[in-house]
Order: C-alpha cells, then structure tokens, then sequence
C-alpha cells in the first residue's frame, strides 16, 4: 500500500511499512503558464509517430474510501484533481471515472472496455490511484485485489479496436514491501503499442502526502504536460531525475512496448 507523508514533522505510516520515510515534499504547481494549445510540431517520418489526430479515451480508477476506513488514501483527491486539471487541455471526452469500486465492479468495467469500440480514438489511457501489493496487485473498495495485467491491460489489448493505437497506463500504488514475486499470468493478447508508469520499483512502497497528493502522481502529471512536445518515453528520466534530486527514496519505473513515437502534445486542444 502506499505510504502517507504528512505535513507536519510526526509520519505515519501502515503498520507494514518498514521503510526508511522521506520528509515532505512540497506542492506539484506549474512553474510557468501551460504550453500553447496552438504548439506546432514539425511533421515526422510517416509510420515513425503515433497518429493522435482523433480524441482519447481517459479511464480512471480511484480508490481513496475502502469498507475498512483504516486504509482510506487522505490526500488522493489531490490526484483527482490534478487529473482533471492537467487533462482538459488535451483532446478527449469527459473523464471515464469509476471511485471506490469493489473488484466486481472495476472487472465489469473492464468487461465493458473490452468491447468497446474505440474506433472515433486515437489512444487509451488508465488511471489507476489505490493500495498495492506483489504482482502488481490493486486494492478495491472491498478490500480484494484485482491485478494490473489480468483484470486491465489483457482487457485493453484484447480489443482489436485499440490495435495499433497505444495504449497509456499510470498506476499509483505500491508493488509490495521490498519483496519481489514473479507474475506467471498467462497472457491471451498481443502486448504491444503499451506504456505502463507505475510510482514505484517491483517490491518497494510508494509515499502519499495526506493534504497534497502522491508525490509521483503530481510530479508525473506536471511532467507530462510540461513536456508534451517531447517523447513521452523521455518523462520517466525526468521523474526519477526530479526524486533523486529532492532525495525521495521512491524509484518511478516505466515498460514500454510502443512501435513509434509518443508525443503526447498532439492531442492538445486548438485554440
């Protein structure tokens, strides 16, 4: 699960949290006015970029209220809010929200993503903010699991109208408590044109500030958007380049199976 920082000098943590805690960190606000919506790109090699000339479909599952208040997430509502921020300058409908589902729930939702027609998008991209475990496991409301690759991404790249397109995932949880299991799902979809982001390193925690936010989620999310004209397969160095320098013991990690290149400014919004 992850590890709330708060404010005030006094941590406190989940009781399995043996880890060395980092200070807190300051609020994720922009450093200068959002990027132009009239931002031109310079037209690449045809077939060496994704073409993100139609919308995208954001989905997005926050858990921050369980049946057993003792895990409630203070704090995510500041990822919820920056999500919706960052994200109405770009390209797409209004944000596919599901909050504080039980495990039913989020599998009859991605029931529903898997037959979907994406056809009218250019891309997909999954918020995930919740607990986490091993096996890149996600606490639901009910306080089971459901898996990152199983119950999401097998859903998304089965569907043959998301062929082609890539596929986006950002996962705020943690992968376990410094223990590492190998995940032997089986796979029955072709796993590419997929980037997943997740806070943390295969088996270490991830750290929450119970009044601003997640430190990962607000940096990436501000990162994203600052560097849009940029390959998006650049944000993970300047994540793990921004921890290191502000000495957050949290290793941001990124997987990557896209074909071409990823400029996320292309969906920005015209003006």
């Amino acid at each position: 699960m992850d590890i709330p920082v708060p404010r005030s000098p006094t941590l406190s943590a989940f009781p399995d949290a043996s880890v060395v805690r980092p200070p807190s960190t300051q609020t994720y606000e922009f450093s200068s006015p959002p990027i132009s919506n009239t931002t031109t790109y310079t037209p690449g090699t045809p077939g060496n970029e994704y073409d993100l000339s139609k919308k995208a479909y954001v989905l997005v599952f926050h858990h921050d209220i369980y049946d057993d208040d003792i895990y409630n997430r203070k704090g995510s509502s500041e990822d919820m809010r920056k999500i919706k921020e960052i994200i109405r300058y770009y390209r797409c409908d209004s944000p596919d929200i599901n909050e504080n589902k039980t495990v039913r729930d989020v599998r009859r939702k991605m029931e529903e993503i898997s037959k979907k027609d994406f056809t009218e998008y250019s891309c997909l991209i999954v918020f995930i903010m919740s607990h986490g475990n091993e096996q890149d496991s996600i606490m639901a409301y009910d306080g089971d699991m459901y898996l990152l690759q199983s119950d999401i991404v097998e859903h998304c790249t089965s569907n043959r109208t998301l062929n082609d397109k890539p596929k986006m995932f950002v996962v705020q949880a943690c992968r376990g408590d410094r223990k590492i299991v190998a995940d032997a799902t089986r796979s029955m979809s072709h796993k590419i044109d997929i980037i997943i982001f997740q806070s943390s390193y295969n088996g270490a925690v991830s750290y929450r500030n119970v009044i601003e936010g997640s430190l990962f989620m607000q940096a990436f999310l501000q990162l994203l958007h600052e560097n849009n004209q940029q390959s998006i397969l650049d944000i993970n160095e300047e994540l793990n380049r921004e921890f290191k320098a502000k000495h957050i013991l949290q290793t941001p990690t990124m997987t990557s199976t896209l074909q071409k290149k990823l400029i996320f400014g292309k969906l920005l919004r015209q003006s």
